[in-house]
């Protein structure tokens, strides 16, 4: 039951494959050491299986972490989208005191005119 690796855990993933790296070392160890022809070809076969094993956890990981990539690609994107928009209402907001400011200058030009 503890070597079960859940979808949603993306921590035992990488601790899988420590595992099954620790597996492949004790199998490389017992081939060294190992002279009957017939033990050799089930060592290589139980280590083939582990390999595939490998390979086939370290396959999830890269998928999750291109995964990762691209939810923490749209998160920025939303991010730069509200940061845009509220650029856009700062802009306008000083656009309005802006143009009341012109026109209360404008005013008091043309009424310092007409005071000659």
């Amino acid at each position: 039951m503890q070597n079960l690796v859940r979808a949603n855990d993306p921590i035992s993933i990488p601790a899988k494959i420590a595992q099954l790296d620790k597996e492949l070392k004790v199998y490389r160890d017992k081939l060294k050491t190992t002279k009957s022809p017939a033990v050799k070809k089930n060592i290589q076969k139980r280590a083939m299986e582990v390999l595939k094993r490998k390979r086939m956890y370290e396959t999830q990981r890269d998928q999750l972490a291109g995964q990762q990539f691209n939810i923490d690609q749209a998160a920025f994107g939303i991010e730069s989208a509200k940061a845009s928009v509220s650029t856009v209402a700062a802009m306008k907001s000083a656009n309005l005191v802006r143009h009341e400011i012109f026109t209360l200058v404008g005013d008091f030009v043309i009424s310092s005119f007409n005071l000659d």
